[in-house]
Parts: structure tokens; sequence; C-alpha cells
């Protein structure tokens, strides 16, 4: 019956030997279209984006993720940066955050190379009030070769997923 369908079939892949499966797989990964299919499957098995809350294997940290976020502080000990204003730090902070302020951000480069004691593959999670700032900031330790660096997004979202 198999013989039969394969016949019926004008695309369908013709074994090199047709007796063995190691032939007929050959046969089949002859065929272009299954070569295509096969490396799209594998494209995508492979460059899944991660679940919300893991770290991800490569690849730039993923943004707003509060999951991670409070994984990469409890499990890996990331440095926690608030680059809010004075003000608002004094008003309310995530607990054992580091105030830098967004404003004269570039001139703490030096005090983040000591605060992660050189590490570029320390992970950084940063917030603000709404995560427009925290991204900017962002975008500069990435340029500075920061390699685990997140944007958690707001204060308020924090706020909302574990209170305080």
């Amino acid at each position: 019956m198999l013989n039969s369908f394969r016949g019926a079939s004008p695309g369908w892949p013709r074994p090199q030997d047709p007796g063995s499966w190691k032939g007929y797989l050959i046969g089949v990964l002859d065929n272009d279209k299954t070569r295509m299919s096969l490396a799209l499957l594998l494209h995508l098995l492979f460059n899944l984006p991660a679940r919300a809350g893991e770290i991800p294997a490569s690849g730039p940290l993923p943004d707003f993720d509060i999951e991670l976020a409070a994984s990469l502080i409890d499990q890996e000990h990331a440095l926690l940066l608030d680059v809010r204003t004075r003000e608002e730090f004094n008003q309310d902070h995530i607990q054992g955050a580091i105030f830098i302020p967004f404003q004269e951000f570039s001139q703490y480069l030096e005090e983040i190379a000591r605060l992660t004691g050189g590490d570029k593959h320390r992970p950084i999670v940063l917030y603000c009030r709404t995560g427009r700032r925290a991204g900017l900031v962002k975008k500069v330790l990435l340029q500075e070769g920061y390699t685990m660096v997140t944007n958690l997004g707001g204060l308020k979202d924090w706020r909302r997923k574990y209170g305080g």
C-alpha cells in the first residue's frame, strides 16, 4: 500500500534503495520542499522566545517581563537600578534598588562598572516610572558592552505584580 501511495503522487520522494529505511530517508531528504520545511521547523524550534520569567539562553534579554526581572534579582543577584529622579526614588522604590538618575546617567558608567565588579555579563535590571527612561538607559548599557540588561518597565508594574 505504501508503494502504491508513493507512486500515486508525482512529488513524493522515491527511495534510493526501496528495501531500506536509510534509502527511504535519503529519498525524503533529497526533496527541496522537504529540506526547506525541515530547515524552517528547526529554525523555529531553536529560536522560539523564552516563556515569561525564563532567562533566554542567548541574545538580548526581553523587556517588560516582571517574572524575568524578579528571577534575575532573586536567583542571579542582578544589579537593580532605579533611573528615575531623586524625588521619585525618595517617595518609593523597590527594596534593594540603587538610585542612578537618568539625567546624569552617563556620569555613572564608572560606578556601574564598580558595582558589577567589571563583569559585563552580570545581569542588570532597570526600571523607572513607565519604562521609557529605563529603555534609553538599556540602549546605552548595551552599547557599553553589557549583555544581560532588561527593562522591567515601571515601578507601578512591579507593585501591581508584587505589591508593597
